[in-house]
């Protein structure tokens, strides 16, 4: 069952970021042209193909380089993909947690087509208050979760959050992303083999 349900999140999200990128909503969204890279299409494609290395090897690099759209792509694919150095089977919960919040908290300052998806990403805010509750982060959580439980813009939360310590700055992330690989061998994948 949880296959199932997997199944058919990674479809919803594909068809909504698809819709997003189809040659006929380019003149709407002219604005949001980020959504258009050829790249971000062949991540998504392979997503959807149960090509979970090749989505993420493809995107990695835009969101090292501050690309949100990018990062809220990978957030996305937290639905079947499990980030590098990662493997959901025998990693500590807490570890993929923590990964799921740190790319939520990013993927908040992406910038969602009009008529496609919530611009203020309300799910995203009551997800990442549901990673910090998990977590277990004290205080420093609970005035970040506040902050995404209010009307405060993103970007004012993950200002907060990284002040105070609860996510980390993209670079030192993109790090221990990378260090993680290296020391376990392992790249990204999906979490269901197909």
């Amino acid at each position: 069952m949880r296959h199932s349900n997997s199944t058919s999140i990674v479809i919803a999200v594909s068809i909504v970021i698809c819709s997003v990128l189809s040659p006929g909503s380019r003149d709407a969204h002219a604005q949001v042209s980020d959504w258009e890279f050829v790249e971000f299409k062949e991540a998504i494609s392979a997503f959807s193909r149960w090509e979970c290395r090749r989505g993420w090897d493809i995107l990695w690099p835009f969101a090292k380089a501050g690309n949100s759209e990018a990062r809220y792509l990978l957030w996305g694919a937290k639905f079947n993909t499990s980030p590098p150095g990662l493997d959901l089977r025998i990693s500590p919960q807490r570890e993929w947690e923590r990964h799921k919040l740190t790319l939520g908290a990013y993927a908040g300052l992406a910038r969602i087509p009009p008529g496609l998806g919530d611009p203020n990403h309300r799910s995203l805010r009551r997800e990442i208050q549901i990673y910090l509750r998990d977590l277990s982060l004290g205080t420093n959580g609970a005035r970040v979760a506040q902050c995404y439980n209010s009307d405060s813009r993103f970007s004012d939360c993950l200002t907060m959050a990284i002040t105070l310590g609860v996510v980390p700055k993209f670079e030192d992330y993109a790090e221990e992303v990378e260090k993680a690989q290296r020391e376990t061998g392992r790249a990204a994948s999906c979490w269901y083999p197909h």
